[in-house]
């Protein structure tokens, strides 16, 4: 796997507490929360080049496998693989072509500053 671009970003999620307001059928809060605890977690949007000629990925199946190819460098020089992935192409990944996706590393409270493909 090749990395063409990265650019970092932080995904807050809010665990436990209560909710003012209402949820609508994708799961998306519209009001206000309380009484939670707020989790950041250390995600990178990447475009990325899976090297290799026909055949496919089925990303359902192996996402868990493609996230752990990405390492995150963080600025206090701890490396962590990839926890969780989301790739915008639907369905497949086909080798040869260029993807995009977003790959997250978990709570950390230092920043990103390199990402690696091992």
């Amino acid at each position: 796997m090749e990395i063409h671009h990265y650019s970092t970003f932080e995904r807050e999620t809010v665990v436990g507490g209560f909710v003012d307001g209402t949820v609508d059928p994708g799961g998306f809060v519209s009001g206000t929360v309380s009484g939670g605890q707020v989790r950041k977690n250390r995600c990178v949007n990447v475009q990325f080049l899976i090297k290799g000629h026909g055949g496919r990925i089925n990303n359902s199946r192996y996402m868990r496998e493609l996230a752990s190819n990405f390492v995150a460098v963080f600025s206090n020089g701890a490396r962590r693989e990839g926890e969780r992935a989301r790739v915008t192409t639907p369905g497949r990944i086909h080798f040869g072509e260029i993807q995009s996706g977003s790959v997250c590393f978990g709570q950390s409270d230092f920043e990103i500053v390199d990402l690696e493909c091992e």
